[in-house]
């Protein structure tokens, strides 16, 4: 998958990608085809890509994904006015701008759960309770709750259990996003962090990290949600993107990543 500059006015902070190449496509600029641009958190962006390709096939466009931390890209949907569609890793992002007139339809495409990672084998024999994270012991890296959805969700968990302000001290620094979580565990920065369930499925990190999974009732189950922006310009072609999203086929390829009930 080859990466190209956006033309239009985007947060430095993000990355975007496109579901096809013009140098398979030569004529992509000339024929002026239709263009999603989608803003997708960090976690579900490879299910995201998959679909962005049978997109391109069958409705002979193009597809842009611009990613990064839910809080970045939230910013830019609400500073920008550009683009199609809003996917974030927790749907509160959406109630807002649903609330602001911003997002319009929304559906559900699957399921995002939080848990605690530990190096693969788990050899500090670190237990699956919130508890952990303030222990001295260990090295532990939280998500930033201004940048990403899961440094969001992990404030609402460790302030619900009246945890936050111990692990807070204990943390070595705090990470943007998902990823940055799963690089402190690959770069064995970290002995334990919070992150998706759904990192987990990815096949950098399968082999070098392990979740510890908590109960629902400290770590609930929040629907996947992608939303249409209420001033795009192409909403007809977003909202076939939306259906293909919720479709049996999109739903197999977010089961694939871990997004399914029961991953």
């Amino acid at each position: 998958m080859m990466r190209y500059p956006l033309t239009l006015l985007l947060c430095a902070l993000l990355v975007v990608v496109s579901g096809c190449d013009p140098r398979e496509h030569p004529d992509v600029r000339r024929e002026q085809k239709d263009e999603l641009l989608i803003y997708s958190g960090m976690t579900m962006i490879k299910p995201l890509l998959e679909l962005a390709k049978i997109m391109e096939s069958e409705h002979d466009c193009v597809v842009r994904v611009t990613y990064g931390g839910t809080g970045h890209i939230a910013k830019s949907v609400r500073v920008n006015q550009i683009g199609d569609i809003f996917f974030p890793g927790e749907n509160s992002y959406i109630h807002a701008l649903q609330n602001d007139g911003l997002a319009t339809d929304v559906v559900t495409v699957g399921v995002n759960q939080a848990a605690l990672y530990v190096q693969r084998g788990n050899p500090l024999h670190i237990s699956a309770s919130l508890q952990e994270l303030a222990e001295p012991g260990y090295h532990v890296v939280l998500g930033n709750e201004l940048s990403g959805a899961i440094g969001r969700e992990t404030k609402i968990m460790l302030s619900d259990a009246g945890l936050y302000d111990d692990a807070i001290e204990n943390v070595l620094y705090m990470a943007t996003d998902s990823k940055g979580l799963a690089q402190a565990i690959r770069h064995q920065d970290a002995d334990l962090v919070i992150n998706w369930k759904a990192v987990a499925f990815l096949p950098e990190n399968k082999y070098v990290m392990e979740a510890l999974e908590l109960p629902e009732t400290v770590a609930p189950k929040h629907p996947l949600q992608m939303a249409l922006l209420s001033y795009s310009q192409h909403a007809a072609l977003a909202r076939a993107f939306l259906e293909l999203a919720r479709s049996e086929r999109g739903q197999t390829i977010f089961r694939d990543y871990g997004f399914a009930d029961g991953s």
